[in-house]
C-alpha cells in the first residue's frame, strides 16, 4: 500500500486548516499548497507552529490523524474512553509517529480497531490547549 503524503497547517490570513503539499520559499515562509476539485492551483501561508503530517492512520470514526491531533483510546462500543488523553507526535527515535501523553507512549499501529479499541480525535493541541491541561493531570 502507498503512503498519502499530505500535511495541514492553520492559515496566517483567517486561521483556516488547510491540507496539501508542504513547501517553504527562500525567505522560510511557510506554505500549502493544493489543487482543487476544479484544477485550481491554491497555495496560503500558514503558521508554521501548526504544520502536522498526516499519519496514514484513521481513527475509530474514520478520520485522518495529524500529528498534534489529541485522541482518547476507546475501551468498550458505548464510546467510554480511558481517563488518559493522547497527542500524536513524531518520535525520530522510534522512527515513526507514537501517541503520548507525557508518560506514556505507544505506537499507532498498536491500536486495535477490530477488537473494539481504537483512538478517537477529540481536538488538537493548537485549538483545544485546554485538553493538554488534562494531559497533565494525567501524569
Amino acid at each position: 500500500m502507498q503512503r498519502e503524503i499530505l500535511f495541514r497547517g492553520k492559515r496566517i490570513d483567517n486561521g483556516e486548516w488547510i491540507y496539501g503539499d508542504l513547501f517553504r520559499d527562500k525567505d522560510g515562509n511557510t506554505y500549502i499548497q493544493y489543487w482543487t476539485e476544479n484544477k485550481e492551483y491554491r497555495s496560503y501561508e500558514v503558521d508554521p507552529e501548526t504544520v502536522g503530517q498526516y499519519t496514514n492512520s484513521l481513527d475509530f470514526d474514520g478520520q485522518k490523524i495529524f500529528e498534534g491531533d489529541i485522541g482518547g483510546i476507546l475501551i468498550d462500543p458505548d464510546r467510554n474512553m480511558d481517563i488518559v488523553h493522547y497527542e500524536v507526535a513524531f518520535d525520530t527515535g522510534e522512527q515513526g509517529f507514537l501517541l503520548y501523553n507525557g508518560v506514556y507512549k505507544c505506537a499507532i499501529d498498536l491500536v486495535d480497531v477490530s477488537n473494539g479499541l481504537g483512538l478517537v480525535i477529540i481536538g488538537n493541541i493548537y485549538d483545544n490547549p485546554e485538553l493538554l491541561e488534562v494531559m497533565e493531570n494525567d501524569k
